[in-house]
């Protein structure tokens, strides 16, 4: 994350990940340098070197197959516009959206079926002066199964401790997701019958 003015934050990839976590999934080369489209050749139409992709391989290959959710740090929104570069799939769970704390969805915003990222803006006057944050979701493995972003853009204030809580609370949340497929799957082995329905969300 850069800040390039006053409160003036920018989710660009160039210094790393640290703003963001993985809270569930895997992905294979999450932050990509990669410079060219994989169909075209034409270049990544990118902000700097870097940019957030749940495609690449480590071996710079293209995977849908990669599913999971990214969340950013929270921030203190202080201005209602937000900017970002959006590419990749169109389908219903493949997305970026800025979330209030309790991680409903507020904003969304997807790609188009297409290499090339896209200019998106966010207007929520409603938020100022609320923590956000934003989640990347792919939860699909087909074709266009995956999201590219990059150069987010916000004015805010991020908030480290509430960053901390809430990444804290997604990692408790998927570890009691996997202890109850574990759970349903371990009833299951022994009597197929017995799960005739699934438990309920979390």
């Amino acid at each position: 994350i850069t800040a390039f003015a006053e409160n003036k934050l920018r989710f660009d990839f160039e210094d790393g990940l640290d703003a963001w976590r993985v809270v569930d999934g895997a992905f294979g080369a999450l932050r990509t340098d990669r410079a060219t489209f994989h169909h075209g050749n034409e270049p990544y139409n990118k902000q700097g070197k870097f940019f957030l992709s749940t495609l690449e391989t480590p071996q710079g290959n293209p995977d849908d197959a990669y599913t999971g959710y990214v969340e950013s740090a929270v921030f203190i929104l202080d201005d209602p516009k937000v900017y970002l570069l959006v590419g990749g799939g169109n389908h219903p769970d493949t997305y970026v959206a800025l979330c209030t704390l309790d991680g409903t969805e507020v904003c969304r915003a997807q790609g188009e079926n297409a290499q090339k990222m896209k200019h998106r803006r966010w207007d929520v006057p409603e938020l100022v002066g609320k923590p956000v944050f934003i989640r990347i979701c792919d939860q699909n493995k087909g074709g266009w199964g995956h999201i590219t972003v990059d150069d987010i853009r916000i004015k805010g204030t991020i908030e480290k401790d509430a960053s901390e809580q809430h990444w804290q609370h997604a990692k408790t949340l998927r570890e009691q997701r996997e202890a109850r497929r574990n759970l349903e799957n371990a009833i299951a082995a022994i009597n197929p019958a017995a799960v005739k329905q699934p438990f309920g969300d979390l």
